[in-house]
């Protein structure tokens, strides 16, 4: 027959300490260099990303500094391009007026009647006044006609006719002003 014992143990036995065994020693060990090494590389990543970074910067700074440069010439060809255009507007309008005084004179002579002779031709600003003496106040009135006639000239106006001598001879001293319309 089998015997059971169904009393307690005299002997107690002691409850064990839970002591770490090595296999969770391995695991903390484990895990430790598994952040050092994930550390590691991110620390390797993001000072290779910064080393990055700054090469482009001294890139970005050195394109930079070559544009300063470029935009400095620019401006300079931008300023000496405006000088001579400025020049060029000079000398198209001195050589577009060059020839308004030959047309005046040449409208003149031939606005001028047989019987009228001048003794001014003053130029001011596009104003011009012309003084001179006729036998008769319709020669002025032919020669201010004649005037109007002439695309160089505008306003044609007689603004004085007064008779008088000359070398005892009777004559109407005459002014007209018109204005040049080049």
């Amino acid at each position: 027959m089998i015997r059971i014992n169904l009393l307690p143990s005299k002997t107690k036995t002691k409850a064990r300490k839970a002591v770490p065994g090595k296999q969770t020693l391995v695991y903390a060990g484990a895990g430790l260099v598994l952040g050092f090494v994930l550390l590691a590389g991110v620390w390797y990543w993001n000072q290779n990303a910064i080393g990055a970074l700054e090469g482009q910067k001294a890139d970005l700074t050195q394109k930079s500094n070559q544009l300063k440069v470029q935009l400095k010439e620019v401006e300079r060809f931008e300023a000496d391009k405006k000088k001579f255009e400025e020049r060029i507007a000079i000398v198209q309008k001195l050589q577009k007026n060059q020839s308004v005084p030959v047309h005046l004179l040449d409208d003149v002579s031939r606005a001028l009647p047989e019987r009228v002779w001048l003794s001014a031709l003053k130029e001011k600003n596009g104003a011009v006044t012309i003084e001179g003496y006729a036998f008769s106040n319709a020669d002025i009135v032919m020669f201010g006609n004649n005037l109007k006639n002439s695309k160089y000239l505008g306003d044609v106006a007689v603004v004085e006719s007064a008779e008088t001598s000359l070398e005892n001879q009777p004559v109407f001293k005459f002014t007209v002003a018109c204005k040049v319309t080049v």
